[in-house]
């Protein structure tokens, strides 16, 4: 029983396919888009009046792909890898899988990108965080995905948005093991790691700098007494040049006495009159080398 307010009622406008906000018509548009590997007309999706719904419908929506859920006419629809490597590393289930490792699985890596530049847009970190977390099929990540089929720009994004890398699957694999021992793959690792640890790494520099700065202030500082009692204890520098020179006096005035005992002056007495033979220097004199004092 409808209640009456007086006001006309208000006609229902019934939505058409391109207002219609239902979830599960926009979970197969988006699944159309990403299986076409259409990077355009997804890009171009994201820029509807309906982005609300549109961007809560991809960070929520899965599809279940169990091929078990099926009859076996329709099995051969379930979306899997089939290689060796693939069931080695990430196993035989491909259920529970989101927006996001259904592109990788179905489209190429520029689609992918597409949709991560899109949904960083317009969803909040933490949403970001836990969409590119979520697990599927036996205890896989993303990132497990990405790095199995080598999606090198996909690896470095997820990195980037918070994506776990340490965590094992049901094969006991983190994600670097599903890399196969590329290299390159490895590398992508390191950098993203290197690149977390050195602003830590220079803090701590910093600190250690300023510790040491501290220490050396405690080290070498002179108590004001101290200082007082140092400048008392100096000694007066020394004229090098003056003494050189008093050196070089004494060692004349020692040649001149050693040469005043002389056998041919021995017998001379204070106060004595002494003859011109006597006064003639004697040989040894005469062949000093006074050279010390010039």
């Amino acid at each position: 029983m409808t209640r009456d307010t007086g006001q006309p009622p208000v006609l229902h406008k019934g939505c058409n396919s391109s207002s219609c906000c239902s979830p599960a018509k926009l979970w197969r548009t988006l699944q159309s888009l990403v299986k076409g590997d259409d990077k355009k007309e997804l890009a171009k999706f994201f820029k509807d009046k309906r982005l609300e719904h549109i961007v809560r419908v991809a960070l929520t929506s899965r599809i279940t792909n169990d091929a078990a859920l099926l009859p076996p006419s329709q099995q051969h629809k379930v979306i899997r890898l089939t290689t060796r490597e693939s069931m080695l590393y990430l196993g035989k289930s491909y259920t529970d899988l989101n927006l996001l490792q259904l592109a990788l699985i179905t489209s190429s890596e520029s689609t992918v990108m597409t949709l991560l530049a899109q949904l960083k847009l317009h969803a909040s970190p933490s949403e970001l965080k836990q969409f590119v977390n979520h697990v599927w099929g036996q205890k896989n990540t993303s990132l497990h995905l990405a790095v199995f089929l080598k999606r090198y720009l996909v690896v470095k994004a997820l990195l980037d948005l918070g994506c776990e890398s340490d965590v094992c699957n049901a094969r006991n694999k983190k994600a670097i093991d599903c890399s196969c021992g590329d290299q390159a793959m490895v590398d992508v690792f390191l950098c993203h790691n290197n690149k977390n640890v050195q602003p830590d790494v220079e803090a701590d520099k910093k600190q250690q700098m300023v510790n040491m700065k501290k220490d050396e202030t405690v080290l070498y500082a002179v108590p004001e007494q101290l200082q007082t009692q140092l400048i008392l204890d100096q000694q007066q520098p020394i004229n090098i040049e003056s003494f050189s020179l008093a050196n070089a006096q004494a060692k004349v005035a020692a040649c001149l006495l050693s040469s005043l005992t002389h056998a041919s002056l021995s017998g001379i007495q204070p106060n004595q009159c002494i003859s011109l033979g006597q006064l003639k220097k004697p040989p040894d004199i005469a062949s000093r080398n006074f050279a010390v004092a010039a």
